[in-house]
């Protein structure tokens, strides 16, 4: 083994801020939360302007949203990049920045820290894809799907793409 220099410092992970190890291949699964899990999205209106910005970045930076859902002090989504896209962790970024600098405007208080962090998982495994797509409506909460539907229906033509797909393989 090589001995290691005293002043090399050596890269560990942190568990109170996760690495974000993200690429522009693959499936990915992000939850993010506001500062504090205060509930600032807690209007329509500021519910829709977390998932209209989602959307939009989403196809600017060419990842196709499989499913998603948004909260008063939350979101998680299921994206896939497409071909051309561009780096998961800028668009979140640009999430992040967007909603603040607006929802700051609508209530009058510019400079005001709202998201905390973000978390990521790579989806490697169809086992664990679709168990991320069943997990919201087992606490009691609904994803929409790309069209509106609801999970039960995305899990189904899921379900059934990967199978036909995968021909009994169980990676993505």
């Amino acid at each position: 083994m090589p001995e290691q220099n005293a002043n090399e410092a050596i890269e560990k992970d942190w568990p109170h801020a996760p690495p974000h190890r993200l690429d522009t291949n693959g499936v990915f699964m992000i939850t993010a939360a506001t500062l504090y899990k205060e509930y600032f999205f807690r209007t329509p209106e500021k519910l829709a302007l977390l998932e209209n910005t989602l959307l939009s970045l989403a196809k600017k930076y060419h990842w196709r949203l499989e499913a998603w859902a948004v909260f008063a002090n939350h979101y998680h989504f299921v994206a896939c990049g497409e071909e051309g896209a561009l780096e998961l962790d800028r668009m979140v970024k640009q999430l992040h920045d967007d909603t603040a600098r607006e929802l700051n405007r609508c209530d009058q208080t510019e400079g005001r820290a709202v998201w905390y962090n973000f978390w990521d998982t790579k989806l490697t495994y169809q086992r664990s894809y679709l168990a991320r797509l069943l997990r919201a409506p087992e606490s009691g909460q609904t994803w929409a799907g790309p069209s509106g539907e609801s999970v039960s229906l995305v899990f189904r033509r899921l379900v059934r793409a990967h199978s036909s797909a995968s021909n009994g393989q169980d990676d993505l």
